[in-house]
C-alpha cells in the first residue's frame, strides 16, 4: 500500500511541477493588453483544466492499480492451486512407489515359496517312487508266498 501511495505522490508532484511551469510562463504580448481580471479568469480556467486532467490521470492510475491488484490475486490463487496439485501429485507418486515396492516384494516371496513347494514336490515324488518300489517288492514276496497259503496260518494257529 505504501508503494501505491508513493507512486500517487510522485504522480501528483510530476503534474504539479509540469503545469505550474506552464502557468508560470510570462504572459504573451497580446495578453498584456487584457485586463487583469481577464487574465485571472484565463489562469483559473487553465488551472481548472489542469486539475481536471490531474483527476482523470489519478482515476486512470487508481483503476490500473486495482486491475493489477486483481491480477495479482488471480496469480496467487493459481500459484496456490498449482502447489496443492503438486503436493497431491507427489503424494500419488509416493503411494505408487510404495505399492510397486510391496508388489515386487510379494512377487519375490511368491517365487521363493514356489521354489520351496517345487522342491517339496520333487522330494515327495521321490519318496512316492521309493514307496511304490517297496510296495512292488513286498507284493512280489506276497505273490511268491501264495503257493503256501496254509503254512502261515498253520504255523501261527490260524485256520
Amino acid at each position: 500500500m505504501k508503494k501505491t501511495e508513493n507512486m500517487m505522490r510522485d504522480l501528483e508532484d510530476y503534474f504539479r511541477i509540469r503545469f505550474e511551469n506552464k502557468i508560470a510562463i510570462r504572459p504573451r504580448r497580446e495578453d498584456c493588453h487584457l485586463a487583469a481580471a481577464t487574465r485571472l479568469l484565463a489562469r483559473k480556467q487553465e488551472l481548472a483544466e489542469v486539475e481536471t486532467e490531474l483527476r482523470r490521470c489519478k482515476a486512470n492510475y487508481k483503476q490500473r492499480m486495482q486491475e493489477i491488484s486483481e491480477e495479482r490475486d488471480v496469480l496467487e490463487q493459481r500459484d496456490k492451486a498449482l502447489k496443492t496439485s503438486l503436493l497431491k501429485f507427489d503424494k500419488f507418486l509416493a503411494e505408487n512407489d510404495s505399492k510397486r515396492y510391496r508388489a515386487l516384494k510379494k512377487v519375490e516371496e511368491e517365487r521363493d515359496l514356489q521354489h520351496v513347494k517345487d522342491r517339496e514336490i520333487a522330494r515327495l515324488t521321490e519318496d512316492l517312487q521309493k514307496l511304490n518300489d517297496s510296495k512292488a517288492l513286498i507284493q512280489e514276496r506276497v505273490d511268491g508266498n501264495k503257493p503256501f497259503p496254509g503254512f502261515h496260518g498253520a504255523r501261527c494257529g490260524i485256520d
